[in-house]
């Protein structure tokens, strides 16, 4: 558990492993037990948790009960009439267990709230529940209304309280890329991320974090990693109420955790002609579609014909029309990319007078 402890603490500065190969996640429990218990009881708010069905929410409920941590667990219901006139009376008779609402109905949400006007903090999973797909514009329209549509209700109905909370976590899995390896299955549920970006800017009170987990690990081992970021942020929160005087590492906004790693989004200074070939190359795209597809290439060299001059290029724009050749969506032939450019004249061709060499 040490080991562990000691390699969390320098996760604020860089991609670190954070939680080491520790084969259960008990070791990561300790973290939760070392940063202590730190009990709901004083507002009688529990934390929302908006759970999913594969029992990362639940196991996570658990995990923050062991800590004195009180949760109520929300569960997506499937459309039913007759459950929207008694989600009140759902609500009130949990007793901090779980609930139901309907993702679409805003009222659900009013009335999660009016109980529970003040939680400690909110961790949303429901977007776990997005089942892979090949991503088309259905595909992302579809997962943007269950998961961005839901956390727009969310807010609109916690915002008239005035909340300062703790924690509002967005979770996904596999939406985001790290490494080359990273799987991206859960790609759907990046808009996600587009509007945690938002929402930290507009309610910064809000504390919105989003969060990537790796979607092969146990569910327990993906409950216990969000629970040791969430006690890492109650920590520090209490720390900051009791006014203490030791200087506290800057809540992280961005994380993603892949197996034993904990990636953070880091500014770092570009290098330039980093990897250019020594020959003389040029920009093309492999096959149209994506800007994934660009490649530096080399292109050799062969003496101007009538009409034509060498350039030498020293700066290239690249503009829409560029775009749309890649994108594979201009219309007739675009030509090469970046013609757009500024350079020097090193060969002309045997008609060109106009041009001289060296201009």
């Amino acid at each position: 558990v040490t080991y562990c402890l000691v390699w969390f603490f320098v996760a604020g500065a860089r991609r670190v492993s954070a939680f080491g190969r520790c084969g259960s996640p008990s070791v990561c429990l300790g973290l939760c037990l070392f940063f202590g218990a730190y009990e709901t009881s004083g507002t009688g708010q529990p934390w929302l948790i908006f759970a999913d069905r594969q029992g990362v929410g639940e196991a996570l409920a658990g995990q923050l009960r062991s800590q004195g941590v009180a949760s109520l667990l929300v569960y997506a219901a499937p459309h039913d009439p007759q459950l929207v006139a008694t989600v009140a009376d759902k609500i009130h008779e949990t007793k901090n267990k779980s609930v139901q609402i309907q993702p679409d109905q805003a009222a659900d949400y009013q009335r999660l709230l009016d109980a529970y006007p003040v939680p400690q903090g909110i961790v949303h999973l429901w977007s776990l529940d997005t089942p892979p797909a090949e991503v088309s514009t259905a595909t992302l329209v579809a997962s943007a209304q269950s998961s961005c549509g839901s956390v727009l209700h969310l807010l609109q109905a916690l915002l008239p309280h005035t909340p300062e909370l703790t924690g509002f976590w967005l979770v996904t899995q596999e939406a985001q890329a790290v490494t080359a390896q990273d799987p991206l299955s859960g790609v759907a549920q990046s808009t996600l991320w587009g509007m945690g970006r938002v929402i930290a800017l507009e309610h910064p009170e809000l504390t919105c974090i989003c969060m990537d987990l790796p979607g092969a690990d146990p569910v327990e081992n993906r409950a216990a990693w969000l629970c040791a970021e969430i006690m890492a942020t109650v920590r520090n929160a209490a720390q900051q109420t009791a006014g203490s005087g030791s200087k506290m590492a800057p809540q992280e906004r961005e994380v993603v955790l892949r197996q034993e790693a904990r990636y953070l989004a880091r500014l770092t200074r570009h290098v330039t002609n980093q990897g250019l070939p020594e020959q003389p190359y040029r920009l093309e795209v492999i096959e149209r579609g994506t800007l994934d597809n660009l490649q530096l290439r080399p292109a050799p060299r062969r003496a101007p014909l009538a009409g034509e001059v060498e350039e030498a290029v020293q700066a290239s724009g690249v503009n829409f029309r560029d775009l749309l050749n890649v994108l594979g969506m201009y219309p007739g032939d675009p030509g090469p990319i970046g013609a757009e450019c500024a350079g020097v004249v090193v060969a002309v061709g045997p008609d060109v007078t106009n041009f001289p060499v060296g201009e």
